[in-house]
């Protein structure tokens, strides 16, 4: 791969990672003021609440967030505009009818997710936020697809911001509690809204097209199936943990999950800025398979050394960020950011399904890594309770690279690296030998040194065995121009 295109998909993937990053960060750095307030239980009903606004946050989009990309790249520079509007309509229209449903059944929908009907205005609130976000989707894929990467970057950001600013006024100065955490996030989604709204009638103007929608809808409409696996991947995990173990822990589960679920912070600047970047070469297919080849080379050794880093902090910021009653989600950061990292790398092996427009195939493969997450839930949850959740998280996202490669052989063969599976082995070792070290020391200056260590020979190794000379010119340059 040219050092020119490494150069643009790393550059922009760096500026989101760094927006996310920010956001991330600052809501992390509220743990030791939220957990001392919030209780587990607190956290527990939050993770309950949330399983619906994120199941039904696939259906809303109709699949058109899958779809309108397609059809966008297809459509004159005058047509294009009426696309992007197409898509904010329907969408709009479709999260309309589902809020009005959620509204009329929120007691019932509360006694299911938390075995309480007490919880109906957090349903409720909770799912109009997701609302507000879905209507402006579309508008945040027109960022993405054009390189809008600062306008998208204020926009996610600054709303982001706003979310963890009125959630603080709301949990600590107010005293609110934990529903303080759901109205802050529909503030700020309203408020992205009507700047994303803003951005699209003063650049696009107003326009619909019924032909771009049912275009967009049929092609769309598999993928709601597959987003629905990643629901069950993401989330069944936490109905299983309330009915076995306790809305405690769950709460502590919840915890663990959201601080390896940090990695998504780099996972999602990756992924968002690779559909702009695989679409370059929808005519050129013989041309992207090498340079996806090589964009899964680098990603994976990248991103080992990213969540090398979790399996070595999670002790330490468990210890410094987080209440006593929390402390042993640590257990699980290390291998839920490790679990979301293979999500990236199933990015980059199918491309040749979207080419293909052959989505009933990627929902196959994502609801496959669905029954595997849900079928080891209901074996090791009983026995392991939220390691088990873990570790089912873990083996239904290891599948998704495996069959998604092997799905999308017959449209678009990615050549994998022979020494891709050596670097792998190499990393599950330095792992292991790090969590068994942290699960025998105590101290705590030990842990920060062995764990400087640990990272220092992977860097060294990478550095020194897996990259070719010129690959290493190329990152020095890079980064030297960047």
């Amino acid at each position: 791969m040219s050092e020119s295109i490494f150069r643009q998909l790393a550059g922009n993937s760096v500026v989101y990672g760094l927006t996310g990053a920010v956001r991330k960060f600052i809501g992390i750095f509220l743990l030791p003021i939220f957990t001392e307030i919030l209780s587990p239980e607190d956290y527990g009903v939050l993770a309950s609440v949330s399983v619906l606004t994120i199941a039904l946050g696939s259906v809303l989009t109709l699949g058109i967030g899958n779809s309108m990309g397609l059809l966008y790249a297809e459509s004159s520079q005058a047509g294009r505009g009426r696309v992007v509007w197409s898509a904010i309509f329907t969408m709009a229209i479709s999260a309309s009818f589902w809020m009005l449903l959620v509204a009329g059944l929120s007691s019932f929908l509360s006694q299911i997710l938390t075995g309480s009907g007490d919880f109906a205005d957090l349903v409720i609130i909770s799912f109009a936020g997701s609302v507000l976000n879905v209507c402006g989707n579309a508008v945040l894929l027109w960022f993405q697809i054009e390189r809008m990467v600062w306008r998208y970057t204020f926009v996610t950001l600054s709303t982001s911001l706003l979310s963890i600013a009125v959630s603080y006024y709301l949990v600590v100065v107010s005293g609110v509690g934990m529903s303080g955490v759901v109205i802050g996030t529909a503030v700020a989604s309203g408020v992205g809204l009507c700047i994303l709204l803003f951005f699209a009638v003063r650049e696009l103007g107003l326009g619909f097209s019924g032909k771009a929608s049912r275009e967009m809808i049929k092609i769309g409409w598999p993928s709601i199936f597959g987003a629905y696996a990643f629901v069950c991947i993401d989330y069944s995990d936490r109905l299983l943990i309330r009915v076995y173990t306790g809305l405690e822990q769950l709460g502590i589960f919840s915890i663990g999950y959201s601080l390896g679920m940090v990695v998504v912070v780099a996972v999602s600047a990756f992924s968002t800025a690779w559909p702009p970047f695989y679409l370059k070469y929808i005519n050129r297919h013989e041309e992207g398979a090498q340079v996806f080849s090589n964009v899964l080379r680098y990603y994976s050794i990248l991103f080992l050394g990213i969540v090398l880093l979790f399996f070595i902090g999670a002790p330490i910021v468990a210890e410094v960020l987080l209440n006593d009653r929390f402390y042993e989600a640590w257990l699980i950061i290390g291998l839920v950011a490790f679990s979301y990292m293979f999500k990236g790398m199933y990015l980059i092996v199918i491309p040749g399904l979207f080419y293909s427009r052959n989505l009933g195939l990627v929902t196959r493969v994502e609801w496959l890594a669905a029954a595997i997450n849900v079928g080891l839930n209901f074996i090791l949850i009983p026995f392991y309770g939220i390691y088990g959740a873990a570790l089912a998280t873990f083996f239904a996202y290891l599948s998704l690279p495996i069959t998604g490669w092997l799905s999308s052989r017959k449209y678009l063969k990615v050549p994998l690296s022979g020494d891709l599976f050596i670097i792998f082995l190499f990393f599950i070792m330095l792992v292991l030998g790090i969590v068994a070290l942290q699960a025998s020391v105590s101290d705590f200056m030990t842990k920060i040194a062995s764990g400087i260590f640990v990272v220092l020979l992977y860097g060294s190794v990478v550095w020194k065995v897996f990259l070719y000379k010129g690959e290493r010119d190329s990152v020095a340059s890079f980064f030297k121009k960047t």
